[in-house]
């Protein structure tokens, strides 16, 4: 899905560079650390050059469309922005205390104590190691689900879905969490599950910004922090994660020098250990292909660059572009999010997704989840969490789908070609035993080699074969019942055969036919008694 990218005016563009260069735009009045903001709101700002001097001049930074951007200011700000010109569409009061319904969400020990969990749980399917520690020694735990999780296969691909990154996104938590329980609770239940994790080397850390996430819900009061917990020695804490990898930092206006301000850079690139820790593990992964960075909010799939209003900028391949386009407009299509450049908002610079493309050449996309307005904005209730991570699943897999050949997205592929499957016992219109295992099996095919076939019956998977002759038992209740099978491939390529129906019965036994009874030997008669005579003598 390749969507329009506005392209700013040239008095739009001169406007926004006068606002912020002129000082017009003067930077945000500083908070104490303590401090929340206490107004949000949306300013009209159709083009991306103004959007982008507002993101600069260190606001925080809620939201942004096409059309517009929500920050968070206090009411000197919001008179010195309405001075400049600035249309208000909406001005909100945050809330005072923190958000109700919230006891669902995971926080730090929560979220480690699930995966040591998984781990335990799943000790043939995963790993659970600490990539690193946090600035104030929290360990960054990240689970790594494959069928042989203690080894490295040569030629088998991997992704990483971290989140947490800024520190109010507690919903991507929830969603890295999510990922985890529907592979593993699904292996040997559901096919495209079970594929999955057998073809691919998939890693999930939930959360990169443990301090920041622990101060965010334990201040008192909505604290709606962002960035990690670095006291930056003038009054002022934290460094945006999300501006301080190595990529054009600091360049074109995409994160702030002030160490007050939201997106602050930090003093130099790779000055945080939580960012240390992801380059370094992510360089120590080769295999890793593809990154999934999970935000909030916006319901947005944003691919590189952030630094560069251009698409196709020198250090980017044709090729590349294409393929980022395609990723991100099929996980859109499937979640319906809206795809686009991660530049179309505003310029940012020093993020994750452009230092590992721009340096390791991976395919890196951010998320950004529900929902698409301040209201609920950060803080969506805990009633979300289960519509909300459920809605990015297929999604999601999809990304983990094409993280061996992510030219398969665009139809380049070396494998495009997916398997054949079609059931051959029992035969369609068959009587079959109900309450009783039966054999079902099936012919496969494929170019490459079929690695895995799920058996439905009447549309819900009962069986999950990965054996060489991709045979199951299934046992089915009385009635008519429709059976399928899906074949899968290593590229997750999956066809469903034709439907064969069967009826099933009660089996009854066949009785064992009584022996006829041996007929009893004729007895040999009792010999007849000759009868005796009585002699009599004669008497004459």
């Amino acid at each position: 899905m390749n969507l329009p990218k506005p392209r700013p005016r040239h008095s739009a563009l001169l406007l926004g560079l006068t606002l912020f260069l002129v000082g017009g735009l003067l930077p945000p009045t500083p908070l104490a650390a303590d401090t929340p903001p206490r107004l949000l709101v949306t300013l009209r700002a159709p083009n991306v050059a103004a959007r982008t001097a507002l993101a600069a001049s260190g606001y925080d930074v809620w939201s942004a469309s096409l059309e517009s951007m929500t920050l968070a200011v206090t009411p000197t700000d919001l008179r010195r922005l309405q001075s400049q010109g600035y249309q208000v569409e909406q001005v909100e009061s945050l809330p005072r205390a923190f958000p109700p319904n919230y006891a669902g969400y995971h926080d730090y020990a929560e979220t480690v104590a699930e995966l040591k969990g998984l781990n335990a749980q799943y000790c043939d399917l995963t790993h659970l190691q600490s990539i690193g520690k946090s600035l104030e020694g929290r360990d960054l735990w990240a689970l790594r689900i494959t069928d042989h999780p203690d080894q490295d296969e040569p030629g088998e691909k991997a992704i990483l879905i971290y989140a947490g990154t800024h520190a109010r996104e507690h919903l991507t938590v929830e969603q890295a969490l999510y990922v985890a329980h529907d592979l593993l609770d699904n292996y040997g239940h559901e096919g495209e599950a079970t594929n999955l994790v057998n073809q691919r080397d998939i890693w999930i850390l939930p959360n990169l910004n443990p301090d920041g996430s622990e101060y965010d819900i334990t201040a008192g009061f909505p604290a709606y922090w962002r960035k990690n917990r670095r006291n930056n020695g003038n009054g002022t804490w934290g460094v945006d994660l999300n501006r301080n990898f190595g990529y054009k930092w600091g360049d074109n206006n995409g994160s702030s020098g002030l160490p007050g301000s939201d997106t602050y850079r930090g003093p130099q690139p790779f000055s945080e250990p939580e960012n240390q820790a992801l380059r370094d593990f992510v360089m120590a992964h080769p295999a890793i292909d593809v990154t999934i960075s999970l935000h909030t909010y916006g319901e947005l799939v944003l691919y590189p660059y952030g630094y560069t209003y251009d698409d196709l900028p020198p250090d980017m391949k044709a090729a590349d572009l294409a393929i980022f386009q395609a990723l991100a407009g099929a996980m859109a299509a499937r979640n319906g999010y809206t795809a686009q450049q991660a530049s179309a908002l505003y310029i940012t610079s020093g993020g994750h997704d452009d230092w590992f493309y721009g340096m390791l050449g991976i395919y890196a996309m951010t998320m950004e989840m529900y929902s698409k307005s301040p209201n609920p904005g950060f803080y969506p209730p805990d009633t979300a969490i289960a519509p909300q991570t459920k809605r990015n699943r297929t999604a999601l897999r999809y990304a983990i789908s094409m993280a061996d050949d992510p030219a398969k997205s665009t139809g380049q592929g070396q494998d495009m070609t997916p398997p054949a499957v079609a059931i051959l016992s029992p035969g369609d219109g068959a009587d079959v035993p109900a309450a009783t295992p039966l054999a079902v099996t099936v012919a496969v095919s494929d170019t490459v080699g079929v690695t895995t076939v799920e058996y439905l019956v009447d549309d819900q998977p009962v069986a999950v074969s990965t054996t060489p002759d991709f045979a199951a038992e299934i046992t089915l209740t009385t009635g008519q019942h429709v059976l399928r099978a899906r074949a899968f491939d290593s590229a997750n390529w999956q066809t469903l055969s034709d439907p064969v129906t069967v009826q099933a019965g009660v089996q009854t036994a066949t009785p064992t036919p009584t022996a006829s009874p041996t007929p009893s030997l004729t007895p040999t008669p009792t010999a007849t008694p000759i009868p005796q005579r009585l002699y009599l003598p004669l008497l004459r």
